[in-house]
């Protein structure tokens, strides 16, 4: 069961993580992450949780809040969270780094700019 509440500063939702149901703001997420049927959630202040759903059912959970985004089959990124951006690779300010996909870099770009 998912619960949204949306302004501008809050995109919370309502969602079991770790077996327990939790209230989340997507803009805390750093980035998510799939393995097989689990998504792996990564939050801005260290912390991690596992959802037993697939990545394509936690965005369509969350209503795909606009500053998520798909850059490779495996890995959705907080797009508020780049720090940088060369070529193929970007770095989140946690200093995690990701390859986008050829096929979404336009994709990326367009939101990025639809964000500032």
């Amino acid at each position: 069961m998912i619960n949204l509440l949306k302004n501008d500063k809050k995109w919370l939702f309502t969602m079991r993580l770790n077996n327990k149901r939790q209230t989340v703001d997507a803009y805390e997420i750093l980035y998510l992450e799939s393995e097989s049927n689990y998504t792996h959630f990564h939050f801005s202040n260290g912390n991690t949780s596992i959802s037993s759903f697939t990545m394509k059912e936690v965005l369509k959970r969350m209503e795909e809040p606009p500053m998520i985004y798909r850059i490779n089959r495996s890995v959705c990124v907080n797009l508020l969270a780049i720090t940088e951006i060369e070529k193929s690779t970007l770095t989140l300010k946690s200093g995690d780094k990701f390859i986008v996909s050829k096929t979404r870099m336009n994709g990326m770009e367009q939101a990025l700019m639809k964000l500032t």
